[in-house]
């Protein structure tokens, strides 16, 4: 494994995202009441009680959450009456992309957004589990998300690709945006495995700073805020210019 920093790549898309990682909890997905209930019904115990787990904040904040074992859109996870998650082209979700708790998308696809928009003015903690299967195209698997939405326009996006290289691994990139039109890699993690990749982030939109992990490396670095028209107040998930596959995403907002 190397981490290799990189700068001064030019702009690529919709609009921006930051991510910043912390640690997370995965609860075993078993009945919680220690019956001996069907394997069917112990499946259907096990996933609600993982949903309910990772729908509690970490800092009793506001939590997005999605494993892909159903239509994440169907979700409200959080209780705030409006759906957890909604396609950017407001399509209905394409649920026979789902199987076994991942959402495997053939294609590059529509992003995933987070709902209702949010600023993400307070510290965001992020988790994600994806990977990159086509070697194809400019990007893999990203996560992307725009964080200190001021009312004036600026904010400081960030994202991280996942993709599959020629020789059978996958490269990890950590994005940021210096101006709306030139973007800086951070760090870059080459030499990983072909399965999941975990990325997780800490970020506080106050002072910029991020923290994050990705693959067991971490690092931390500052964001760069910029002036943008663009209103994507909102974490997302997609499967950039290829196919990728996604296990998990929690994006959390502290008070």
């Amino acid at each position: 494994m190397e981490i290799v920093p990189r700068l001064a790549l030019t702009g690529l898309w919709l609009g921006g995202l930051v991510c910043a990682g912390c640690g997370f909890r995965i609860d075993s997905m078993v009945p919680s009441d220690g019956t001996t209930e069907s394997l069917v019904d112990g499946a259907i115990d096990g996933t609600s009680d993982a949903l309910a787990d990772a729908s509690t904040g970490s800092c009793n904040g506001k939590v997005w959450f999605a494993d892909f074992a159903t239509d994440p859109t169907a979700l409200d996870l959080n209780g705030d009456s409006v759906p957890d998650w909604a396609l950017r082209t407001a399509a209905a979700f394409p649920t026979a992309q789902l199987s076994g708790g991942v959402w495997s998308t053939p294609s590059s696809g529509t992003a995933l957004d987070t709902q209702p928009k949010q600023p993400f003015t307070t510290r965001v903690l992020v988790r994600v589990r994806m990977r990159s299967i086509t070697t194809s195209g400019a990007r893999g698997a990203v996560f992307w998300i725009n964080v200190g939405y001021d009312g004036s326009g600026t904010f400081a996006p960030l994202y991280v690709d996942a993709k599959l290289q020629s020789n059978g691994t996958q490269t990890l990139h950590f994005m940021r945006k210096t101006v709306a039109s030139v973007e800086d890699e951070f760090a870059t993690i080459t030499g990983l495995g072909a399965g999941f990749l975990d990325v997780e982030l800490d970020i506080d939109p106050a002072t910029l700073g991020v923290s994050y992990v990705g693959a067991g490396t971490s690092g931390t670095t500052t964001l760069n805020r910029l002036t943008s028209g663009a209103t994507d107040q909102w974490a997302t998930v997609v499967a950039y210019s290829g196919a990728a596959e996604f296990d998990e995403v929690r994006v959390e907002v502290c008070p």
